[in-house]
């Protein structure tokens, strides 16, 4: 569980589908480490919703009345500087995902993962140590941090951190252990990793991964 001192982790949702906010309020319930303190439906609104309310991490979509809007990022950016801003989109990663962590995102969660894989990843985000950052600096996701690239499909940190696990054909429980994270959070990692790469299942992923490693897998 995550906590700042003896409150919860607070939340802004910058989202216009109801169906979220509400969605996210019943993960956190059960969870009980973060809080939903305001939503924004209309990202014009959201900076004055954020700077009010100071939250610790932003979860902002890029679709706004049917159309993308990256522009939303720079705007919570200003807004709040030193939160965790996790883009949760259902637009394709292999896309966007560069594009949003230039503009100032932490992290990107595809939709395509239920609300309680994106809990885990905010659990891993927000619990990293420099995470809440100054303004100015890099992504708490580490931008600086060697990233793969196969074709045009970007990786982020962490997936190359766990897509190196699985071409050496470590199970989704072992890699949580040497990671230290949850083996929810290493599924929807190694789930985005394959939908990135196109791969049709994980035994395609994982010999995909090998060969771009070059990592000789247990017999």
């Amino acid at each position: 569980m995550i906590e700042i001192g003896s409150r919860t982790t607070s939340v802004v949702l910058v989202d216009d589908h109801p169906v979220v906010a509400l969605g996210l309020r019943l993960a956190f319930q059960e969870r009980g480490s973060f809080s939903l303190i305001g939503t924004a439906t209309d990202p014009t609104t959201a900076p004055e919703l954020i700077e009010r309310l100071k939250p610790d991490v932003v979860i902002v979509d890029l679709v706004f009345a049917g159309a993308v809007q990256l522009g939303v990022i720079e705007m919570c950016r200003r807004a709040c500087p030193a939160c965790t801003l996790v883009v949760f989109s259902s637009l394709p990663a292999r896309l966007y995902e560069a594009e949003t962590l230039r503009a100032g995102a932490d992290s990107y969660v595809s939709k395509d993962h239920d609300l309680g894989g994106l809990v885990d990843v905010l659990s891993e985000v927000a619990s990293k140590p420099g995470a809440v950052r100054e303004q100015g600096s890099a992504p708490a996701t580490g931008a600086s941090e060697a990233r793969l690239v196969i074709g045009d499909v970007h990786l982020t940190p962490r997936e190359v951190e766990v897509g190196r696990l699985l071409s050496r054909g470590l199970s989704v429980a072992r890699i949580a252990e040497e990671v230290g994270i949850s083996a929810n959070t290493i599924a929807a990692h190694r789930d985005n990793i394959r939908k990135k790469l196109g791969c049709r299942d994980t035994a395609e992923l994982i010999a995909r991964l090998a060969r771009v490693y070059e990592t000789p897998r247990p017999e």
